[in-house]
């Protein structure tokens, strides 16, 4: 063997030695931040949202609903609407229930479309004056309680505005349909359906 041959075959015995390890931790550098990508593609970004409904403060019906976020794209959670008056009567209507929110676009971080479905019961009670036997108002003095219970499911198509600071918005609309089987106004359970439209700010966290 020359000197030349020796010589070529020495630098690549070097070269490999040298050259060996630094390709393995090349690639098993590039794995691991290929993981952590993934791994944090993943994560829940303000995993608690909690929003208040604009329109029933207009009327003094209170109404809100706090959130949890199984991912990015969808968050569950309960809600509540409230509305009592103070007279001598105890008039109330509340309202109880569950919803989905799911982000079209894959995250409800960002502005999108959601499709809100929404489970729901509503207790209300109120008071009502006898009719007018003789052509006058009737007797005030006199009144009777009725009281309700309806339970409905929905579905609400929302449209989210979203800051960095976490606040949002949400304007939508959709529709329900419901049924009284718990009601001493009425001696048969009804039913029906009615639209809906609502606006929401709110907060993630």
């Amino acid at each position: 063997m020359n000197k030349t041959t020796l010589g070529l075959v020495l630098c690549f015995t070097v070269g490999t030695v040298f050259a060996a390890p630094h390709a393995i931790y090349k690639k098993a550098n590039t794995q691991d931040i290929q993981t952590t990508a993934v791994n944090t593609s993943t994560t829940v970004v303000n995993p608690f949202q909690v929003k208040a409904f604009l329109p029933g403060i207009v009327v003094g019906r209170f109404g809100a609903a706090f959130d949890y976020k199984l991912n990015n794209r969808v968050a569950v959670g309960a809600l509540l609407r409230t509305l009592s008056q103070s007279d001598q009567y105890d008039e109330y209507l509340n309202t109880y229930g569950l919803e989905l929110e799911y982000a079209t676009n894959g995250d409800l971080n960002k502005n999108g479309w959601i499709l809100n479905p929404v489970i729901s019961t509503t207790n209300y009670r109120f008071h009502d004056g006898f009719p007018a036997t003789d052509g006058l108002r009737g007797d005030q003095s006199n009144k009777i309680d009725k009281e309700q219970t309806s339970n409905s499911i929905g579905l609400n198509l929302i449209y989210q505005w979203t800051w960095k600071a976490g606040i949002y918005i949400q304007a939508g609309f959709g529709g329900d349909y419901s049924t009284n089987p718990n009601s001493n106004m009425y001696r048969t359970t009804n039913t029906k359906f009615a639209g809906n439209a609502d606006l929401a700010v709110g907060y993630q966290f």
